[in-house]
């Protein structure tokens, strides 16, 4: 094992570097010199008794572990971008630059546009002459460009640093692959000749011919799917089943990933051990996985996978043991040793997070499962049955499980009906993939005879699509939405490390309690499931109006899913209450918090409740409350990352979807009325005493269903009503004049058509 507590220490040490500047030269050093330190350790430290207890725990040298990790901090730091006049990266930020280069990827097509990643040899400034340099550039060009791996391009434009956006960096994206530089839209001016390895374009044109021959023997969206799980080729599956797969936590089954590798190694696998002695049957395995390799486009991602679906050949060959571990470990010490910044890709640390679940927590509990449930003595048909289950239930949960920290970190929300999916689809994909290589390689000699072999793939396939499709309706039932802070992350990534050096410690003692761990983790799911459906928006508009005192609150459910709070005492203890009992345990998200009469108390607590519900965007009314309240304000938002501050502006619309619309109407220092238009329904909102003298400017129709009002005595000129919610009866009220009870409130439900007050608490 002390292979892998030296990949573990190095890893951490270059991670630690990215996030902290350090003198690679001083880690060197440094590591150097332990590693001298450690042949007199014994001499040095033996006669410690906690040191003597600490190593006999560890199998190596304390010192040699140090020192791997200040290596591990000395290529990091080595690894970070730091350019030189011989490198393209020094020259972003340069217009009207000539780059000469050869495109040295498939180019990445897309509805709109193409993305080109093209490996540049010299560069021209102003008309001067050409000088050598080395680096990629991602290109963007139009859509249905000609360009291809191998041309040889001459590129015209501004040379930039890749953008980033507050919900994604591409700069950092393209920066774990080696790409420093971005040209949008440049001249392109081709060149004779070309430049790509004669290998590598002969396998590209292999790819393309399987691709084409697949959407000549299947239908589409099926197609498009096949291809994408064979040879990465995925760009022609319609967006709304991309989607699908997205939100139903199945991605991984349309493109190349670790789940396709682990497949594909484990078929070619069992092929060879039929060919070939034990011994030879790895080998070739191997080898014809790194065609498999080469033939899908060696992307850094395909290659990633690869290198773990070899590993999963070797662990499989030698049985689930701390060897495989150990291959883990090399691997991934390996991969950041040539590329530091891949610790930042999220395939990287998905695949890394996948394959140690599997392998730790999968593989144990499958084994205990089968030696519970299979046996000697029941049809062979039988134990078959529980080892696919096992396989595609519990081996899925254990990846789940120890990526999920990792997706909270970078996409902030899991899908739990992925849980109940993927066991579902999983058992079908081995053999559409088995069927889908034979059409397709029988259809590149006799399309007829791959057309027949291809029903059989689609009939798995279209089983796969259709099931994805009509699971992603509910896919927001259960859908956990949580971000974690880095060292969160790091956290549970610290306890993952953790289970995989003690690994003989706590597999004895989870396998006790696999049964019941597994019936626990689908009780709470299962609770967690219907907590989301009971809450989940139905496509009608529900406005339950909360009574804080001498303030009401509104809290919308839009027709499009959309929930919006409406209150100026957003803080208050009663408020939140009253808002977490209306969204699921697992979504405690808002799409947006309105401020519309700030006053002295509306910064009270603010930052908390933002904190806790993370609205998208926060309206407020900059005309009331003066300056100290919008100081108040404005202090209470600053670090607020996930949230966007916004001032009310009249006349404007919001879309609340299926046609429903937000108006924004009279806005000032005394108030704000904002209105709900959606078919025949019209609910205003009246906050405070806004000095219109006519609300109808809000809409055209002065005849409204529901006006909500805050102040009971200052019934707008010209407003006229079905009936009026407030917090006291007007003298003017009649049967129609509701009054919301203190600490209560009224639900105004409305489907489009009509609009009733249901309830009243």
């Amino acid at each position: 094992m002390p292979l892998l507590w030296i990949s573990i220490a190095f890893i951490a040490g270059t991670a630690l570097s990215l996030a902290f500047s350090v003198n690679w030269l001083m880690a060197v050093v440094s590591a150097v010199i332990l590693f001298g330190l450690s042949q007199y350790e014994n001499r040095l430290f033996g006669r410690y008794d906690r040191y003597q207890e600490a190593r006999r725990r560890l199998p190596l040298s304390l010192l040699i572990l140090v020192g791997v990790f200040l290596m591990g901090m000395a290529r990091g730091q080595a690894g970070k971008p730091n350019f030189s006049s011989f490198q393209l990266g020094f020259y972003n930020g340069s217009a009207d630059v000539i780059l000469r280069g050869v495109a040295s990827q498939p180019p990445d097509k897309h509805d709109k546009s193409t993305l080109l990643t093209v490996s540049v040899k010299d560069i021209a400034l102003d008309d001067s002459k050409f000088l050598p340099v080395r680096g990629d550039v991602m290109v963007m060009l139009p859509a249905g460009v000609p360009y291809d791996y191998g041309d040889r391009l001459g590129l015209i434009g501004d040379l930039k640093t890749p953008p980033e956006r507050d919900d994604f960096s591409y700069k950092q994206y393209l920066e774990n692959r080696g790409v420093f530089s971005y040209m949008s839209y440049p001249r392109v001016v081709p060149m004779r000749g070309e430049a790509g390895n004669p290998v590598m374009s002969a396998i590209y044109r292999l790819r393309d011919r399987i691709a084409v021959t697949v959407e000549a023997i299947i239908p589409q969206p099926e197609a498009g799917f096949l291809a994408g799980m064979l040879v990465g080729r995925d760009e022609t599956i319609p967006d709304d089943i991309q989607e699908a797969f997205k939100s139903t936590g199945t991605s991984h089954l349309v493109a190349i990933s670790g789940f396709n590798i682990t497949l594909l190694s484990g078929l070619i696998l069992t092929l060879t051990n039929r060919l070939f002695t034990r011994r030879w049957s790895v080998w070739v395995a191997v080898l014809l996985l790194t065609g498999y390799t080469l033939m899908a486009g060696a992307s850094p991602s395909v290659v990633r996978a690869a290198i773990m679906g070899g590993l999963a050949i070797i662990g499989r060959s030698i049985g689930r043991s701390r060897t495989a571990l150990n291959s883990l470990g090399l691997a991934a010490a390996v991969m950041v040793f040539f590329n530091p910044l891949i610790l930042r890709d999220i395939g990287f640390q998905l695949s890394v997070a996948a394959t140690a679940g599997i392998l730790l927590i999968g593989g144990p509990l499958n084994d205990r499962f089968l030696a519970r449930t299979a046996g000697p003595e029941k049809p062979v048909e039988v134990n078959r049955l529980l080892a696919g289950l096992g396989e595609s239930v519990l081996v899925t949960l254990a990846a789940q499980i120890t990526t999920l920290p990792f997706l909270l970190y970078h996409f902030e929300n899991y899908p739990l009906i992925g849980l109940l999916v993927n066991p579902l689809v999983l058992p079908a994909q081995p053999l559409a993939m088995i069927l889908g290589m034979a059409a397709a390689a029988v259809g590149m000699i006799y399309l007829p005879l791959g057309k027949i072999i291809g029903l059989g793939a689609w009939v798995l396939l279209a089983y796969t699509t259709r099931l994805v499709d009509l699971f992603s309706g509910a896919a927001n039932f259960g859908l956990i939405n949580l971000h974690l802070e880095w060292w969160q992350a790091a956290l549970l990534g610290a306890g993952l490390i953790l289970a995989v050096v003690f690994q003989k410690h706590w597999v004895s003692n989870i396998s006790r309690l696999a049964i019941p761990g597994a019936y626990l983790i689908l009780g709470c799911s299962l609770g967690v499931l219907v907590n989301s459906y009971m809450l989940h928006p139905d496509g009608n508009l529900h406005i339950e109006v909360f009574r804080q005192g001498t303030d009401l609150s509104a809290f919308i459910t839009t027709p499009g899913g959309q929930r919006l709070l409406l209150t100026n005492r957003p803080g208050d203890k009663d408020l939140i209450a009253f808002a977490d009992r209306r969204m699921a345990i697992s979504n405690k998200l808002l799409d947006a918090l309105i401020l519309p009469n700030p006053t002295a108390t509306t910064a009270t607590g603010l930052a908390d409740s933002a904190g806790r519900f993370k609205p998208e965007w926060i309206f407020i009314n900059r005309e009331a409350g003066g300056r100290r309240v919008m100081s108040s304000l404005n202090n209470e938002l600053i670090g607020l990352r996930e949230s966007r501050p916004y001032y009310l502006n009249p006349g404007r619309k919001f879309d609340l979807g299926r046609g429903a619309l937000l108006h924004i109407g009279p806005v000032d220092e005394k108030g704000a009325t904002l209105e709900i238009e959606w078919g025949n329904t019209r609910i205003t909102f009246q906050f405070g005493d806004p000095s219109a003298t006519d609300v109808a400017v809000v809409n055209e129709r002065n005849t409204r269903d529901t006006v909500i009002m805050d102040h009971a005595e200052q019934l707008m000129d010209g407003l006229t009503a079905s009936s009026f919610l407030s917090v006291q009866q007007a003298n003017h009220g009649g049967s129609n004049w509701f009054v919301v009870p203190d600490g209560g409130c009224l639900e105004i439900f409305s489907n489009g058509e009509n609009s009733e007050i249901l309830t009243v608490e």
